[in-house]
């Protein structure tokens, strides 16, 4: 966790201090001016944080000192650039996102990369994941036919109203079988042949300030009866979540023989830390992963022999 500074080291106070000073404005007016805007701050709070008594941490305080900058005859960032890496209270459990990570999981140019267009490090680069949920649902003959995603994230910075999601399809997938969005809305959506990728774009439905959270919810459906059935589901995570959930619904028809866990540290490496799952009276089995370590995690299964039929 970031050493919290001190009243003498606080780059921050000193930064707004001195531009309070130079604006000549009292600190009424100040925080008049950041009603205005619809940013309510006591004159108290203001006098705290440019003495270093106290740091914005909530995410209405960090609204309101990027409200600061342009009151103060700021340029953009002169403020939030010093505040540091400060998150609400509670948010300092999880530490910083590696913006290296995506490319140490992936290698370059993954299809992930080539889908996107431009370097995989700028994929959701000012968004936190704090938890994330898959639910696989299969068919009588083991294929895919939809998977229902939930993601909680934080934003690192002001501004952000975005999230992308990219998905590798498996041959025989159909790509335009449709995505079914529960919260959050569906922004666009593109195709690209090779390599085989997905990308979604989803609107959070408000610009978010700087530690503010969001949740999109959505169900993207997977047709295509060429597809080959599966025997595997992963998800790739770029940072340490409170919580990873996957959960594979299995047709009553057509129960694997078992399931096992495992976490694979990039994609080119082979599983580790494995174990066995149960599969239950639902016909269902999951994994609930706390404080899970970035990488790559799944669930694996293996079909009764003689599936599926020749």
């Amino acid at each position: 966790m970031t050493r919290r500074p001190t009243p003498e080291t606080d780059e921050f106070a000193r930064v707004l201090r001195t531009a309070l000073r130079l604006s000549g404005l009292p600190l009424s007016r100040v925080t008049a001016r950041l009603a205005a805007r619809g940013v309510p701050l006591s004159t108290a709070t203001l006098s705290h944080w440019q003495r270093g008594q106290r740091r914005p941490e909530q995410a209405a305080s960090l609204r309101a000192v990027e409200e600061l900058e342009p009151i103060l005859g700021l340029a953009a960032g002169t403020l939030t650039g010093v505040l540091g890496p400060v998150l609400p209270r509670g948010a300092g459990l999880l530490p910083d996102v590696d913006p290296a990570v995506m490319r140490r999981l992936l290698g370059s140019g993954s299809p992930a990369e080539q889908a996107l267009g431009v370097p995989v490090e700028r994929l959701n680069e000012h968004l936190r994941p704090i938890s994330i949920r898959d639910v696989v649902h299969l068919d009588r003959e083991g294929r895919v036919h939809k998977l229902a995603v939930t993601h909680v994230m934080r934003a690192l910075r002001g501004g952000v109203d975005r999230m992308t999601g990219v998905f590798q399809l498996d041959e025989g997938q159909d790509p335009l079988a449709g995505i079914v969005v529960r919260s959050g809305s569906l922004v666009s959506t593109r195709f690209e042949v090779v390599p085989n990728c997905l990308v979604v774009e989803f609107d959070l439905g408000r610009v978010l300030a700087r530690g503010e959270t969001s949740i999109v919810e959505y169900e993207m459906l997977v047709g295509g009866t060429d597809a080959p059935p599966v025997s595997s589901h992963e998800r790739v995570i770029k940072a340490r979540l409170r919580d990873l959930v996957l959960q594979v619904r299995f047709h009553p028809g057509t129960v694997p023989a078992h399931c096992s866990v495992h976490y694979r540290r990039r994609l080119d490496m082979a599983p580790e830390k494995g174990r066995r799952i149960a599969v239950d009276q639902f016909h269902q089995t999951h994994a609930v992963l706390s404080d899970a370590e970035p990488g790559v995690h799944g669930i694996s299964w293996t079909w009764p022999p003689g599936f599926p039929s020749s």
